[in-house]
């Protein structure tokens, strides 16, 4: 008997008795991670939300255009991004009807129930207004945020779902209704979504590469340099940082280096 033939059987069984495959386990993501701070005051420990440490990951996937890879570790971690660089410009996009670009930038962030379901809601009634019932339709099949209205509000979703079949029964049948319901919708942008400078990873690296050259846990920079990413660096005067084993590399300290080991050896043949 090959496993082939179990297969074939348990396919021929109705589908009430097959064995479901179990879903794959999601990785349990730790709430909180602790970090050792050091200075001239001693140690101290302070707690970090590992949300907020996938959020910057996020990020920087996201600002280098590794989309898959960020979606990939939203899906895994369940987590998403609470903020957004330009606030202005989604409120723009709301405003002006732009949903396509709209509902793809609410795909990649964490928003409350009720702003993606306002959102939702004005983008399949501007599909109904012209005409684009089937697609409205799709919107509103596939909407987890409307789908909340059947406990929520129930009448709301009657109101949507009699105008995504013609029933006439929309609440903003005309353009000025629409306009002013994108505008309502837009002024509230802000208050759903914060905003964040850009290269927020890169910025804390940064603020971390020079606390440890403060403190002296790590090799000091070239005279004149600063660190990764700030404004004192340059080119003719940058050093490398190592971010795993904790070192500076830069040109001056590998020719001590080398200078320090050629001196270890001309006293060893020195004793010899």
């Amino acid at each position: 008997k090959t496993m082939a033939d179990d297969e074939k059987k348990e396919a021929s069984l109705p589908s009430s008795q097959r064995v479901a495959a179990p879903a794959p386990k999601r990785p349990r993501l730790a709430s909180s991670a602790l970090v050792t701070t050091t200075g001239t005051g001693g140690s101290r420990r302070v707690e970090v939300d590992s949300a907020d440490v996938v959020r910057l990951a996020l990020q920087f996937l996201t600002e280098r255009g590794l989309v898959k890879s960020a979606s990939q570790l939203r899906e895994e971690s369940g987590v998403g991004a609470t903020a957004l660089e330009d606030v202005k410009a989604l409120a723009s996009d709301v405003r002006a009807g732009r949903w396509e670009a709209v509902l793809r930038t609410l795909q990649t962030i964490e928003v409350s129930t009720e702003f993606a379901t306002d959102v939702h809601e004005a983008a399949a009634y501007d599909l109904i207004a012209v005409s684009e019932h089937n697609v409205a339709r799709a919107l509103l099949r596939q909407s987890d945020a409307l789908q909340t209205l059947t406990t929520r509000d129930p009448e709301r979703l009657r109101r949507l779902e009699r105008a995504v079949d013609g029933g006439g029964g929309a609440d903003y049948s005309d353009s000025s209704e629409l306009s002013k319901r994108r505008a309502e919708i837009a002024e509230t942008v802000p208050d759903h979504i914060a905003q964040v400078p850009s290269a927020r990873l890169e910025t804390l690296l940064g603020h971390a590469v020079q606390w440890l050259q403060h403190t002296g846990q790590l090799d000091a920079f070239r005279e004149g340099s600063g660190a990764p990413g700030s404004s004192t660096s340059s080119s003719s005067s940058s050093s490398r940082v190592d971010l795993f084993r904790g070192g500076c590399s830069s040109s001056s300290m590998k020719k001590k280096k080398k200078k320090k080991a050629l001196q270890q050896q001309q006293e060893g043949e020195h004793v010899r």
